[in-house]
């Protein structure tokens, strides 16, 4: 025994010793993982803040880029501007260069007859002469010009000029025709059928009233842009459809309930519905049935259920009497809840109309620019008459349905006041 205890303290302290080498070795593993750990996260964060100058690089330049682009777009609006009004100026020069060729060439005209044979010879006689022949042209020149037709046509025309005023005859139309903006040929705007003919009268050279436009052909343009009701409707778009048919819904409504809800009791029901109950409580069923038989319909038919009733004990009586007003009353409430959804829905319906439309406004202002008010026209014409459609139908729809009500809670205070008077009455016999 005194030998093994040397021994175990050996092999106890071998064992200490390595344990402790171990924790060591442990300690140093751990010190250097720490170290490695350390190094990856420097790294780590270096890449990131790298990685961030990056991202910011790239979102300056993105930025950059947007604003060239910007730059751009404005520079791409300013130059179609500049086309349009390029345009407007060239087409103006050509206008007034024709004008200038036909004044040189009335000018011509004006000198050759001056220099015919039997003309004045001095040259003070020969300008008042052609002062007197441009004096004459003023007062009415016939001859043919080129002329525009209202689809856009140009062809030539037989044509009488009254001072600064133009009557044209072709395509068999006789209209007045004005210089537009944009267009070196004159324009004939349709007119009436009796105006023509005294357009016609004029050209074969008699005295006529013609019709004359101070605006230069701006007012017979605006006179012929009005639309029919069915092209009215029609540009709303497609949201006109369910606007209609709500319309059309509401209005078959109405007339459905018109006739019923105006043949509604008037202030003798009341008498009428007393004289029958007084027959009751007498016990004349056949006299109060005959009486009962010249009341209005609805009136009538809850003293028939009162009569055939009548002799129940008054609780079961009373019943039955309000099972024959909630019998009555839905023949003439039938449908009129649909008039107030209408008139709720069709403003919202003309709301998405306007909200469609201008949508359509700004994809047309996002391509073409502003530059060119009649290409937003469709969309904003969609835009109102959808607001205007749903207000039209939603209004009347309103009244209507308000009408409706009131006559149909008028008829209920009857019938319950009708009842009231027959419940007394068995109550009294």
């Amino acid at each position: 025994m005194k030998r093994l205890v040397p021994s175990i303290l050996f092999f106890a302290v071998l064992l200490l010793g390595a344990a402790e080498s171990a924790e060591s070795r442990l300690n140093r593993a751990a010190l250097e993982a720490q170290h490695d750990l350390d190094a990856s996260r420097r790294a780590i964060l270096s890449e990131k803040r790298a990685l961030a100058d990056r991202a910011d690089a790239v979102q300056n330049q993105l930025s950059a880029l947007k604003a060239t682009e910007a730059g751009l777009q404005q520079e791409d609006n300013a130059l179609r501007s500049r086309l349009e009004t390029a345009r407007r100026e060239r087409a103006k020069i050509e206008r007034t260069k024709l004008q200038i060729e036909r004044i040189m060439e009335e000018l011509n005209l004006l000198a050759l007859t001056a220099n015919t044979p039997g003309a004045p010879a001095t040259p003070a006689d020969r300008l008042s002469g052609v002062s007197a022949a441009l004096a004459k042209r003023r007062g009415g020149t016939e001859g043919t010009m080129q002329v525009l037709l209202p689809d856009g046509t140009l062809t030539e025309a037989s044509s009488l000029r009254v001072g600064p005023l133009l009557f044209a005859e072709a395509a068999g139309r006789r209209a007045p025709a004005y210089l537009q903006e944009g267009s070196p040929y004159p324009r004939l705007f349709p007119v009436k059928a009796s105006e023509e003919r005294m357009i016609a009268r004029l050209l074969q050279g008699d005295s006529a009233r013609v019709p004359l436009d101070v605006t230069g052909g701006s007012a017979f343009q605006l006179a012929d842009r009005r639309d029919s009701l069915l092209h009215h409707l029609l540009m709303g778009g497609p949201t006109m459809i369910p606007i209609l048919l709500l319309g059309i819904l509401c209005l078959a409504i109405f007339l459905a309930r018109l006739p019923a809800l105006l043949r509604l009791p008037g202030a003798s029901a009341p008498e009428l519905v007393r004289r029958t109950a007084a027959l009751l409580k007498q016990g004349d069923s056949e006299g109060a049935a005959q009486t009962a038989s010249t009341a209005p319909e609805p009136i009538r038919d809850l003293l028939e259920a009162a009569i055939a009733k009548f002799s129940l004990e008054k609780d079961a009586l009373e019943e039955h009497l309000y099972a024959a007003t909630l019998t009555i009353m839905p023949k003439y409430e039938r449908h009129i809840g649909l008039l107030a959804i209408s008139a709720s829905t069709t403003p919202l319906l003309g709301l998405l109309g306007t909200v469609t439309g201008m949508i359509h406004t700004f994809r047309l202002i996002t391509v073409f620019g502003t530059g060119d008010a009649s290409l937003l026209s469709d969309g904003i014409s969609e835009a109102l008459i959808t607001t205007e459609a749903g207000l039209v139908v939603a209004i009347p729809a309103m009244m209507m349905h308000a009408w409706c009500r009131q006559r149909t809670r008028r008829l209920a205070t009857i019938l319950k006041e009708a009842a009231v008077i027959i419940l007394n009455a068995k109550e009294d016999s």
